[in-house]
């Protein structure tokens, strides 16, 4: 118990004399115990601890203890009586305790064994005797330990990078102490931060406050409050009847550029208030739809003349105060899918109209509020989306009060919070001013929070990024520091976990990341001590991990690369790969062989089909020439050439029959073909010479004259260009079997009549 409450008495005394959060470190953050007797500040900026024998990495949020095997430390030939450590070269830590000697890879994070490849140095022998490398805390650490009357013993401690301090304690764990820099603070008896807060001022310097008894007029000299009737005591205040008012109760009141006041009395009656002559001139009778609105928030003079735009707990509108008209408001439209609630405007500088309501802040970027191609945009990022109060400082720079806190508004958005002294409360609403002195004031339960923006101005170059975890399918990974990763195809889930080990400002530290080979664009992770991000089912390839950190708006840093590949299977792999392709390509082969010599013997068996059939009609065709006396050109040819080409052969033939000169020869010249050519033709259709064609057209017209005409036979065998009749008689017997007298008298073969017949 005791114990404890000297705990409680110290951070008493740190918070109060040093003007700054501390925070504290035991097992619940990781630590094996509260004995801590190292501490060492590694090149990337984490912290290794000792605790009693038992290291601990530090790695922006919490401690996490690494893996060391003991049985292959080296033990020291005698007691020790200090901690010590000292660097060989900027990737070695050789660390001493009571007992032993390790051997620390700061590029790995990791132990190392091989001691008889260094023992014999110099310096790790000085180390190994006690004679070098000895702890001391710094003497900065020693002055603020002695400035807060530290009540538990420290062990060691250091004074980072940034300049906070760590001190180790016996018990206790450690202490955090930020460096010192201005913070805002919360005035709770602030009169003079009050007024300004809480009133506006005119064009006439009076500062104008609402009151439920009343409208307070504070000028140089007297105090007026203005009430519907002249009620009550207030001491030092002079009271003034107004005409017009219905109640004493006042919503807001806010200065015209035309001198005028534009008035909201007993939550939405609006009108013009004149103090030169205590009247109130309601608009809401003139300008029904006014009261459609059930509570009237305020008004805020836009960009064009002579209008102002008024806003409601169930939306807004634009009033001219020259014509005394309303018109919408074109971004309401736009904005109401989020809220209708508005609760504070602000028209900066630039004359964009910034626009805060229960859910979310708004900037319009049109020149005219009437304009329907106007930009309107919802900023994210902010500590609360519910806005409650807004003000601009001299730099330009937006300062936003929400319900849970204060942000600023620059290039980006930067939160504050309970390290730069402001609570994490809601704001009161429309309770925010810029100070004659350029200190902004912001009203809460707790009083009034007030700072300087140059407090919080950018201070320092954007940080680098630390890789200070890796799990591979939830397992932590052996190699996680190494700069290339192999991993096998079934361990493609992948969780990294980074950090810009911003001690000082935590919350003020943003991260993005990638991964190259699986998506280029730039993703925002969780903000703070430590950012994660996973990747699951991971496809076979290479991929580069990257990562930045800024702090509010120091620009991004140099960025965190981790490359790493994920091998495929066995089945996906080069050598496979080129199997598959053999295979395809003996499969293609095979196909195309089997295809080829199915057609070869397709074609084959059509060729002889064609061969055997060409043969039938050559076999019919001869039958035909040599059994009819009727020559039919389409019975003794296969083709429409050979057809044609006997029709000439047989009108030429008909045309010439009684010439008993006419040869061959000259029947190929009509016919505009060679004796040769006409040779093997006649010889392919009808296996006969062309003088057999010749004297068997011939005989057959012979063979009609005589069963047609009365004609002698030595005169018939004149006719068809036989110049004897007995050399026509020898041959007529040769093609008919009969003599033409026979033939005559119907003793022809049967099988001739039969084909005649037919004819």
């Amino acid at each position: 118990m005791l114990r404890h409450v000297l705990l409680l008495i110290f951070c008493i005394v740190c918070t109060s004399l040093l003007g700054t959060e501390w925070q504290q470190y035991t097992s619940r953050n990781g630590l094996v115990t509260g004995e801590v007797h190292q501490i060492i500040e590694l090149p990337n900026g984490q912290l290794l601890v000792n605790c009693e024998g038992v290291f601990c990495l530090f790695n922006g949020r919490r401690f996490e203890k690494l893996a060391c095997d003991r049985r292959n430390v080296m033990r020291l030939p005698h007691y020790t009586e200090s901690y010590a450590h000292i660097w060989q070269s900027d990737t070695l830590l050789w660390i001493r305790d009571f007992y032993n000697l390790y051997a620390f890879d700061v590029r790995t994070r990791t132990f190392c064994y091989d001691y008889e490849n260094h023992i014999e140095r110099p310096e790790i022998q000085e180390l190994i005797s006690g004679n070098s490398g000895t702890e001391h805390l710094p003497a900065s650490v020693e002055e603020l330990i002695e400035s807060v009357n530290l009540p538990f013993v420290p062990t060691t401690g250091l004074v980072d990078r940034q300049g906070g301090a760590w001190i180790c304690t016996r018990e206790q764990g450690i202490f955090y102490l930020p460096p010192q820099r201005p913070r805002a603070e919360t005035l709770q008896n602030a009169d003079e931060v009050a007024n300004e807060v809480l009133s506006v001022r005119d064009s006439k310097g009076r500062r104008w406050r609402t009151n439920p008894n009343g409208l307070i007029c504070y000028t140089s000299n007297s105090t007026i409050c203005y009430q519907q009737t002249e009620t009550g005591d207030f001491p030092n205040v002079h009271i003034k009847k107004v005409n017009g008012l219905l109640h004493n109760y006042t919503n807001f009141i806010t200065p015209l550029p035309d001198g005028r006041l534009l008035l909201c009395n007993l939550m939405n009656v609006l009108g013009y208030f004149s103090p030169e002559e205590c009247k109130f001139a309601c608009l809401n009778n003139s300008l029904s739809a006014i009261n459609h609105y059930r509570y009237l928030v305020g008004a805020c003079p836009l960009a064009e003349k002579d209008r102002v735009l008024v806003y409601a707990q169930n939306g807004a509108f634009v009033l001219d105060t020259r014509a005394d008209t309303l018109c919408p408001f074109i971004p309401d439209k736009e904005i109401a899918q989020y809220s209708d609630k508005y609760n504070c405007v602000l028209l900066d500088r630039s004359k964009r109209l910034w626009v805060g309501t229960q859910n979310g802040l708004f900037t319009v970027e049109a020149t005219t509020t009437s304009d329907k191609n106007g930009s309107i945009t919802k900023i994210s990022g902010l500590t609360n989306d519910c806005i409650r109060s807004l003000v601009e400082d001299e730099d330009g720079n937006i300062w936003v009060g929400t319900s849970c806190g204060i942000s600023r508004i620059a290039k980006g958005v930067t939160n504050l919070d309970e390290v730069d002294g402001v609570p994490n409360v809601p704001m009161t609403e429309r309770a925010a001013v810029r100070l004659a002195d350029g200190r902004m004031a912001f009203q809460n339960p707790y009083g009034f929070t007030v700072f300087h923006p140059s407090w919080f101005a950018k201070k320092a170059d954007a940080p680098s990024v630390v890789l200070v975890g890796m799990s591979v399918c939830g397992q932590q990974s052996a190699n996680e520091f190494s700069s290339f990763h192999s991993l096998p195809h079934n361990q493609n889930d992948l969780t990294v976990q980074f950090s810009a080990l911003n001690y000082a400002a935590p919350t003020h530290t943003h991260y993005r990341c990638r991964l190259l080979g699986l998506k280029d664009e730039w993703q925002t992770v969780s903000d703070g001590d430590l950012a994660s991000v996973s990747y699951y089912a991971l496809p076979p390839g290479h991929y580069t991990f990257e990562a930045q950190a800024e702090v509010d708006e120091s620009g991004w840093g140099k960025t965190l690369q981790i490359a790493f590949r994920i091998c495929p299977p066995w089945w996906l792999t080069w050598w496979a790969k080129i199997l598959y392709v053999l295979a395809g390509v003996w499969a293609v082969c095979v196909f195309i062989a089997t295809y080829l010599a199915r057609k070869k013997a397709r074609l084959i068996a059509e060729n002889d089909d064609r061969v055997n059939r060409l043969f039938e009609l050559r076999d019919e065709a001869r039958h035909q020439f040599a059994e009819n006396i009727n020559v039919n050109p389409a019975g003794l040819a296969s083709n429409a050439d050979e057809e044609v080409l006997v029709q000439k052969l047989l009108t030429t033939i008909e045309a010439n029959i009684s010439d008993v000169s006419y040869t061959v020869d000259q029947l190929a010249f009509d016919v505009g073909i060679g004796r040769t050519r006409l040779y093997k033709m006649m010889r392919t259709m009808l296996g006969i010479t062309p003088n057999d064609f010749l004297r068997g057209v011939r005989l057959k017209h012979a063979a009609r004259l005589l069963t047609t005409t009365p004609l002698p036979i030595a005169e018939v065998a004149l006719k068809t260009g036989f110049n004897t009749p007995r050399y026509f008689s020898s041959h007529f017997k040769k093609m008919f079997g009969v003599l033409p007298s026979e033939y005559r008298d119907g003793k022809k073969p049967r099988e001739n009549q039969d084909h005649s017949n037919m004819q």
